[in-house]
């Protein structure tokens, strides 16, 4: 029998209350309502029960997450990631409404946001990135409608197609002198985005197809006079330039 079967048979014997004997570690994972499992050799874990009753969830410690992990969670509000998490997986969270705080640890080593996995969580409204973050894939948070800040890390290098596609609440995006690509669409609809601000040590390379098309009130972009050469195409032709 695997591992995440007997943890999950304990679990329920918890939730009936016939195991007294089980270990207090188990208990908790059944009370809090969220179970998890994960081999001694293989850190990735994946929610096994998740009865939809709790808001506040404490990921234990592991590298990585399986595929869709708690979506549809639409009970969760708050998420707190462990210290040694490097990737968020693929649909992770997906279509998780009711979530609106996510926390990162100060020691974070999470690196990847992996793509859709925060897609439609309409709840959220402002994300601090840790500073390890390198790569947000695509679609990840797509139709967030509710977020209106993003504190981008100086580690980031890569934002994925359609990430912030339809995330109108967008009012203001500093992107990172880190930055090398911003994928096709990124930005796509982004109805309430009024300003960017590029630095100028930017070492951007490559802005996607129709990064921002459809920002209707994208009014406002600082940036360097070479960035403004080289990315002006890319951009509405009724901006307003910045320079610094």
């Amino acid at each position: 029998m695997s591992e995440s079967a007997t943890l999950l048979q304990q679990v329920w014997r918890v939730l009936e209350f016939k195991a007294p004997n089980i270990s207090e570690e188990i208990k908790k994972m059944a009370i809090e309502g969220l179970i998890y499992a994960a081999s001694k050799d293989d850190p990735e874990f994946t929610r096994l029960y998740d009865p939809s009753k709790n808001n506040i969830l404490h990921i234990p410690n592991g590298r990585t997450m399986k595929t869709g992990a708690f979506e549809w969670c639409t009970a969760l509000t708050d998420v707190h990631f462990p210290a040694s998490l490097t990737t968020i997986s693929e649909g992770a969270f997906y279509e998780c409404t009711g979530l609106t705080e996510v926390h990162f640890p100060h020691d974070s080593a999470l690196a990847t946001i992996g793509d859709y996995a925060f897609w439609g969580c309409t709840g959220l409204t402002e994300i601090r990135f840790p500073a390890s973050l390198t790569e947000i894939g695509e679609y990840a948070f797509e139709k967030c409608t509710g977020l209106t800040e993003l504190h981008l890390p100086a580690s980031l290098t890569e934002i994925g197609d359609y990430a912030f596609q339809w995330c109108a609440g967008l009012t203001e995006v500093h992107l990172p002198a880190s930055l090398t690509e911003i994928g096709d669409y990124a930005f796509l609809a982004c109805t309430g985005l009024t300003e960017l601000h590029f630095p100028h040590d930017s070492v951007l390379t490559a802005i996607g197809y129709h990064t921002f098309y459809r920002c209707t009130g994208l009014t406002e972009i600082h940036c360097s006079a070479e960035f403004q050469g080289r990315f002006r195409s890319r951009f509405p032709g009724n901006v307003n330039y910045h320079l610094i």
